[in-house]
């Protein structure tokens, strides 16, 4: 699925380089922008690649068992 990704104009690099330069002073709305255009390309790619026959969800994106604050190792993933 990730091959399928395209990806999102402004990056998450030119975002800081923006917010750095003062070029960016909406941070907050910035980033939410930006987080609501990777979302909305994770979704059309998740089509896209099920369309094709490969059995991908959103789901697959979903970590339930991450903590906050605590490493997430592959280990942990298995568990």
């Amino acid at each position: 699925m990730i091959s399928e990704t395209k990806e999102q104009r402004p990056t998450l690099g030119e975002i800081t380089q923006g917010i750095l330069s003062g070029e960016i002073t909406d941070i907050g709305r910035t980033l939410r922008e930006h987080n609501g255009k990777l979302a909305a390309e994770r979704e059309r790619a998740t089509r896209v690649v099920s369309g094709k026959g490969v059995r991908v969800s959103l789901d697959d994106w979903a970590f339930p068992n991450w903590k906050r604050g605590e490493d997430y190792t592959a280990e942990m993933y298995r568990q």
